[in-house]
């Protein structure tokens, strides 16, 4: 039964599946504005994520997931009920993501159109709020951008085009989103990958679909926060959880993560 109310949220949580857990993840060696994947980051309780080398969908049983249970009872849906942070650098941003799907292999230092053939993890039944977002697991160097891509969006309305505008530089674990067409609210599945101008070198190119979560703003090092969520995260059944950050050198992010099912 979907868990609506705050009544609801509260008997979940003091049921047999209501579940808390400690998480600590690595952030960046050096400082970025950039914001970045820390997907293929090891540290406490989580290894590193592999780099892809062609499309997979993501759950939780994918190798660099954040640990949390999975659905027990067939027909539930997972919830975020709270989240504790504590951050310990200045100026850091961190935003909670769940990768659906992501692929790697890519190259920037050719301009015709890269199959990528990509489609959210089915555990998803809708995909409204499913970004694409490309991500550098090495950098090719400097040009590349404009960055195009095709897509099915979560209408399923094929043949859309989301775009990428030049910015400054490529950076390892880099992962921006891409600009989606006029109207749309999220992705489904990923067609194709195109660069406007070759790059410097191929690098390695991945594209992933993720939802963001939640974004933990952090002014000062040592700030925490709490969110109880009272009108319910929806994880899906089996979410492949993942941190991005931006910011100063040294960073880390720990804390408590709570789901329920219902």
């Amino acid at each position: 039964m979907a868990i609506t109310t705050r009544d609801q949220l509260v008997a979940a949580m003091a049921g047999p599946y209501g579940w808390s857990g400690y998480f600590f993840k690595n952030g960046t060696l050096a400082s970025q504005s950039k914001p970045l994947s820390a997907w293929t980051h090891a540290s406490i309780l989580t290894p590193a994520g592999a780099t892809p080398t062609g499309p997979e969908p993501c759950s939780g049983d994918t190798t660099g997931a954040l640990p949390v249970p999975r659905v027990q009872t067939p027909g539930n849906t997972l919830y975020l009920s709270a989240l504790q942070v504590w951050n310990n650098a200045n100026g850091h941003t961190w935003m909670l993501l769940d990768r659906a799907a992501h692929t790697g292999g890519l190259v920037a230092n050719i301009t015709t159109s890269q199959s990528v053939n990509l489609a959210a993890h089915s555990r998803f039944t809708s995909t409204v709020g499913v970004q694409a977002f490309i991500e550098i697991y090495s950098s090719p160097g400097s040009g590349g951008a404009p960055v195009t891509l095709t897509y099915t969006n979560s209408d399923g309305v094929a043949g859309r085009t989301a775009t990428l505008p030049t910015f400054l530089g490529w950076t390892p674990n880099m992962l921006v989103p891409f600009q989606l067409a006029a109207g749309d609210a999220g992705v489904a599945s990923v067609q194709s990958l195109r660069f406007s101008t070759a790059a410097a070198g191929a690098g390695n190119i991945g594209i992933t679909l993720a939802k963001t979560l939640h974004i933990v703003p952090a002014a000062s090092g040592g700030q925490f926060s709490r969110r109880n969520y009272t009108t319910m995260l929806n994880l899906t059944t089996n979410p492949c959880l993942f941190w991005s950050y931006a910011g100063t050198a040294g960073s880390f992010i720990q804390g408590v993560m709570s789901t329920v099912e219902g």
